[in-house]
């Protein structure tokens, strides 16, 4: 992150870089400016070691195939990108992460949003993702949920978040485009195939199906929606042929303790 764009997040401003009397009113809980300054202060451990973020550069997915099919030829900063599939034991979630982790090693923070507690950071840890780079977060109920993922898509410190988003009316939905759009984060909001009817603000809106015995995880991947174009495109991909190489590349020291992610959990109790 360029240097005047540090210095921001030095002041009496949130993590967006707002003022944060203009953001949250003399009424708002205790709680919420004690997490948000915590947020805060984990946060700006990661803009040390981060490189700045590249402006409108394409990040390469990791499959040619895959970029091949994308409005950009990659991920771009500033995005939210919908992964529609089957969540639970389906694979998407872990497409969802790999995509966020792509975008993060330019810089900044990757935020997971724990809502559902079933998070397990050993699985990122064997994708290559870089624990001590990563920040969980687990909301205790929709408000905290619906307020915490505002301010890490906000936040310009971040660089990706990473959240399982159950169902969310037009207006949130709108603010959340809005903010990613103003701060550059790239938001990966994973989803079950049975919200493909609902409408949607994501910039890219993917589904995710894997394919009966194909083995290694192949899945088809369809763009649904596309802000540039090329909706109704699709491609396959091998999903373990990228889990291997980078388990091969990073090792197993990743498991090592050191290497944990940070954790905020039970903040407003």
């Amino acid at each position: 992150m360029p240097a005047s764009q540090q210095h921001q997040h030095e002041g009496h401003e949130d993590c967006a870089g707002h003022d944060q009397s203009e953001q949250r009113g003399e009424n708002e809980p205790r709680d919420q400016k004690r997490i948000l300054q915590q947020l805060q202060y984990l946060i700006r451990d990661f803009q040390s070691a981060a490189v700045a973020k590249t402006g409108e550069s394409s990040v390469p997915t990791g499959w040619e195939q895959l970029d091949l099919i994308l409005p950009h030829g990659g991920w771009r900063s500033g995005q939210l990108v919908e992964w529609l599939g089957e969540v639970k034991g389906g694979g998407v979630g872990l497409l969802g992460l790999w995509s966020a982790w792509q975008v993060a090693q330019r810089g900044g923070a990757l935020v997971v949003l724990d809502n559902t507690g079933k998070f397990f950071p050993p699985a990122a840890a064997a994708l290559g993702i870089h624990l001590s780079r990563m920040l969980v977060v687990n909301p205790q109920g929709k408000a905290d949920f619906d307020w915490t993922l505002d301010q890490v898509l906000r936040c310009q410190a971040v660089g990706a978040v990473w959240v399982n988003l159950p169902k969310i009316d037009n207006r949130a939905y709108r603010r959340l485009q809005l903010a990613v759009e103003q701060s550059g984060v790239f938001g990966v909001l994973v989803r079950e195939q049975k919200y493909l009817q609902n409408p949607t603000w994501a910039h890219l809106r993917l589904r995710a199906t894997p394919l009966a015995g194909q083995g290694n995880w192949r899945f088809r991947i369809e763009v649904l929606r596309a802000v540039g174009g090329n909706a109704g495109a699709s491609c396959e991909l091998e999903f373990m042929e990228i889990a291997n190489q980078q388990w091969s590349k990073k090792n197993r020291a990743l498991l090592n303790p050191a290497n944990e992610p940070q954790i905020i959990t039970n903040y407003f109790q």
